[in-house]
């Protein structure tokens, strides 16, 4: 990009630090906790040092994924769909936005020659169990079949964070507007997959 005369976007995470707090800001230290998180963090280092005008956008979309790659939401519509019993952490958050918001947002700040780190997320910071009862709501499944359970009852390969909610002040200050709520962005997710469904009758 440099040797181009081109800007860099990095898409990172919110899995930066332990998850000991809610609502991070762009302020607060990286404190990865594992590889993924590790990575991630000296993606951004690398990028900054190469190009100090990079814009970074921390973020955790949610969306349609590939067939071979089903992605959080397609978990959950699957599941549901099919009548499953759905274990869902009570106790593991975060401020997820769906693709067809942050897509646009993402070339709003690039048009604006955005620099820096912002947290690119959902306004609402929100458990996992609390994400499956309003895709359940939202998407017209019943929601007895999300069911609350423990990330301490889970046995994970690595070590997760269990509070990666990300506080979006410094992005909205910018685009002088909030960032869109959970119930914005499924609902965006939803009409994305009615019109799927459209084009392919």
């Amino acid at each position: 990009a440099k040797a181009a005369g081109a800007r860099l976007i990095h898409i990172s995470t919110d899995h930066l630090w332990k998850g000991t707090s809610p609502n991070v800001t762009e302020e607060d230290p990286p404190a990865p906790i594992n590889v993924y998180a590790r990575t991630k963090y000296e993606g951004e280092i690398a990028a900054l040092a190469e190009q100090p005008e990079t814009l970074i956008l921390r973020t955790n979309f949610f969306g349609r994924g590939r067939p071979r790659q089903p992605s959080f939401s397609d978990w959950i519509d699957r599941g549901l769909r099919c009548g499953d019993s759905l274990k869902m952490f009570t106790d593991v958050f975060f401020s997820p936005i769906a693709m067809e918001l942050l897509c646009p947002i993402i070339d709003e700040m690039a048009q604006r020659g955005a620099a820096g780190i912002f947290h690119a997320a959902g306004r609402d910071r929100l458990s996992k169990y609390d994400f499956g009862i309003l895709y359940a709501e939202i998407f017209g499944y019943g929601r007895e079949k999300v069911v609350p359970a423990s990330v301490a009852d889970a046995t994970l390969a690595a070590p997760r964070p269990s509070d990666m909610s990300l506080s979006t002040a410094k992005i909205e200050a910018l685009l002088g507007r909030p960032m869109p709520s959970c119930r914005k962005s499924l609902l965006a997710l939803k009409k994305a997959c009615q019109s799927q469904t459209m084009d392919a009758d």
